[in-house]
């Protein structure tokens, strides 16, 4: 068994002395348990510099190829494999980009997807306190507080609690959170991993394994909304699938059904990576087209949203307006546009729609095919 209380000597310079005589008489330490604190402390925070640098050159790497990093990442969490920090790394700083990306595109987000970023943040937390119980291994917290700064929380009865705080902001949380709710949340997953002390990885992977499908599906809307494309397309085909992307994808004959009523007709068109669909109105000279898996889904929410509590609602390129005229109108009409075009729907006839939209997706090879689209476009 190794002695591993060896002595060692070196001779320190001048300016070195000097420094070591100013802690001991402002620690009250003698001159050997001054050097012995000053180079725990140093050696500490030199492993940990070197474990970051290493983690960000891996993470700088993964950046420079999205769309292979995020394949080999679906891989993993298909396989049940453990990721490195780095690549938890990857996905808390994409995810926290993406929401960004999204302030001024979208209204709202997912509610589940952000809940799993700030769980992952708190699962990060929970196990550093475990393995650093001193509070000067650990970065700050008060950075953590300040990004969680929720309109509805008590910081003053919740205290200094980050699992309670966490917990706290989630009960709050509406139905549909806004952007803004995901934008600053996520910037403590992504500064834990960049900043706290080594984490066990073993015990990093099983606390954090449970939101990595929520943490992926965010981080490929991301791509989406930077490449105006999914990761995978049917134009890849003709270079050759590897298996790990065949395995995501759909049989290339995809037969969906139309879907129509009193009110509307809605055709859809699909292959392996895509899906369209053309909505032609029975009473009126008009068809619109929903043009990819992303148009399609934010869609339907925002046809869900609108009504007596949400009185305007936009998803990119559509807005829907809950209106009451010509004056004295009692009965809910609704007002859709797209860029420079306006319709006006009675209730009924916006009922319909809404009502059209809902079997479509509801019929049980649709629901698998938009299951399937939604690892390769996402979710946020």
């Amino acid at each position: 068994m190794g002695d591993k209380n060896k002595l060692f000597s070196f001779r320190p310079g001048s300016l070195l002395l000097d420094k070591l005589d100013q802690l001991k008489d402002a620690l009250g330490l003698s001159p050997s348990d001054a050097a012995r604190k000053a180079m725990d402390k140093g050696l500490d925070r030199l492993l940990q510099e070197q474990a970051a640098a290493k983690d960000e050159k891996a993470l700088s790497q993964m950046q420079c190829n999205v769309r292979g990093t995020l394949l080999t990442l679906l891989k993993k969490e298909r396989a049940g494999n453990d990721l490195t920090r780095a690549e938890w790394g990857f996905l808390a700083r994409f995810s926290n980009q993406t929401y960004d990306r999204l302030f001024h595109t979208i209204e709202v987000i997912d509610r589940e997807l952000v809940v799993a970023n700030m769980r992952s943040f708190a699962a990060v937390l929970e196990l550093r306190d475990l393995q650093y119980p001193d509070p000067e291994k650990r970065r700050d917290d008060q950075y953590y507080f300040g990004n969680m700064g929720f309109s509805w929380l008590d910081r003053k009865a919740i205290g200094n609690d980050i699992q309670a705080h966490v917990e706290a902001c989630i009960q709050g949380l509406p139905e549909h959170p806004a952007v803004g709710s995901g934008v600053f949340p996520s910037r403590n997953f992504n500064v834990a991993l960049r900043d706290e002390p080594a984490l066990d990885i073993a015990q990093l992977n099983a606390m954090l394994r449970p939101y990595l499908r929520s943490l992926l599906l965010v981080c490929l809307r991301g791509y989406w909304h930077e490449n105006s494309a999914p990761i995978l397309t049917s134009k890849d085909r003709p270079d050759g699938w590897r298996k790990t992307e065949e395995e995501l994808l759909m049989p290339t004959d995809v037969k969906l059904n139309r879907v129509k009523n009193e009110h509307f007709v809605l055709s859809p068109i699909a292959d392996e990576t895509t899906i369209n669909c053309a909505i032609e109105s029975r009473h009126h000279s008009f068809v619109f087209t929903l043009n990819n898996f992303v148009e399609m889904t934010d869609f339907q929410t925002m046809i869900e949203r609108v009504g007596t509590t949400e009185k305007h609602v936009s998803s990119p390129g559509f807005e829907i307006s809950l209106i009451n005229f010509p004056r004295g109108q009692t009965k809910a009409r609704y007002m859709l546009a797209a860029g420079r075009w306006r319709h006006v729907f009675e209730a009924e006839e916006f009922d319909g729609l809404k009502t059209l939209l809902r079997e479509f997706v509801e019929d049980l090879t649709v629901k698998s095919h938009l299951q399937k689209l939604e690892i390769i476009y996402g979710r946020a």
